[in-house]
């Protein structure tokens, strides 16, 4: 067994960084053979020990991942669209590393002997896995676009709610236009931005992507949304076509935990996804409880 792997699991043993609440039933051949030992702790490690250390410590994961790429290898079959997402990829890193040699400097010291293995074992299966979500999006778009309440909107702000409604009247009765209001109020008219109800990812306002279900009609919102540092948003809806606007959705819907999880979920359920080890069950079902069914 390698020794940087011994040293790795003689620490998670020593600091108890394994996790307690999960019991290993299953057992490994020669378990009770020592394969480390701590002469001053009178610690000994055997093969057990290691075994149930590291499936207690990345088990879950590590069969998720593991799983869900085995997946990925029979569904995701363009491999011209993987060679160039990971070109991407590499091209991305090296700009952020100085070249090709600072990219090499980087993969060896992660472990790995050249940028071909690291492009192999790492780039290659997540991009798959990437694109295996995004296929799940793209065959459930309209459910998804419709649940994250998706459309494009432009908005500026105005200090009052008072001032905020008279705006919106005067927009409402065809006295200006929402260009107009937003230059004499903002300085400018706003750039459109996609909205949708996934606070933690969308660029607006928490107070007004939590509002994003109500935008589905076209032209100035009725009332003003008041944000979270007092002011309140002149909202125009600009677009609720969203089948118009599919690519730029999916970019986003794809950076959704939520949607990943239930992408996740559907292609292991689907594929019969079962876990023998029963004390890898309840770890699993706690990264996502509908991963085993």
């Amino acid at each position: 067994m390698n020794k940087k792997l011994i040293l790795a699991v003689t620490a998670l043993v020593l600091t108890g960084c394994s996790s307690n609440s999960t019991k290993i039933t299953s057992q490994v051949t020669d378990g009770s053979n020592v394969v480390a030992s701590i002469e001053s702790n009178g610690i000994q490690l055997t093969k057990q020990d290691v075994y149930e250390s590291l499936l207690s410590t990345y088990g879950a994961n590590l069969v998720v991942n593991k799983s869900l790429q085995a997946i990925a290898d029979t569904v995701i079959t363009d491999t011209e669209r993987v060679n160039s997402e990971v070109d991407t990829m590499i091209s991305s890193y090296q700009s952020m590393l100085g070249g090709e040699e600072g990219l090499l400097e980087y993969v060896q010291s992660s472990g790995y002997e050249s940028i071909d293995d690291y492009k192999a074992k790492v780039l290659e299966p997540n991009v798959k896995q990437s694109l295996l979500t995004e296929k799940y999006v793209d065959e459930n778009f309209s459910t998804l676009a419709e649940t994250y309440g998706y459309s494009y909107i432009q908005y500026f702000t105005m200090p009052t709610e008072s001032e905020a409604m008279t705006v919106i009247s005067q927009i409402s009765s065809g006295e200006t236009t929402f260009d107009d209001a937003a230059t004499a109020n903002a300085g400018s008219v706003p750039e459109q931005v996609l909205c949708y109800t996934e606070a933690s990812s969308s660029t607006v306002d928490s107070s007004i992507s939590g509002m994003a279900a109500q935008f589905t009609i076209e032209g100035i919102f009725s009332v003003p949304v008041s944000l979270s540092d007092g002011t309140y948003a002149v909202i125009n809806v600009v677009s609720t076509d969203r089948e118009a606007n599919r690519e730029a959705i999916i970019d986003s819907l794809v950076t959704i935990t939520d949607v990943t999880n239930e992408s996740n979920a559907y292609y292991l359920n689907n594929n019969n996804f079962e876990v023998y080890e029963e004390g890898l069950v309840s770890d699993i079902k706690t990264i996502n409880e509908n991963y085993i069914q």
